[in-house]
């Protein structure tokens, strides 16, 4: 499950589906590093993140969430340990 304690102003989150999450940067990310972390709860290795840009190729994906296909977005996809069932997972994402 994400939380966003710290971040920069402007960047919003979606979490239309288990294990899926949609980010709005609010700028757009094109030729961006994109890194997504699995964060630990408890001390406990948490299981598979994956991290996406929405919009047009080369460098994007199509998002289907309404209003996500774009640049400003990214998809995060979170599994459990063996990386097969989609399950809500703690992360952490940076974009520089």
């Amino acid at each position: 499950m994400c939380s966003v304690p710290v971040r920069s102003g402007g960047i919003t989150l979606q979490h239309p589906f288990t294990g899926g999450y949609y980010i709005d940067f609010g700028v757009s990310l094109t030729g961006k590093n994109l890194q997504v972390t699995p964060a630990a709860n408890g001390g406990n290795f948490q299981g598979v993140a994956g991290i996406q840009l929405c919009g047009p190729g080369p460098q994007g994906a199509a998002c289907f969430q309404a209003g996500t296909d774009d640049d400003n977005h990214v998809v995060v996809y979170t599994t459990t340990t063996d990386d097969v069932t989609e399950t809500d997972q703690f992360f952490s994402v940076a974009a520089f």
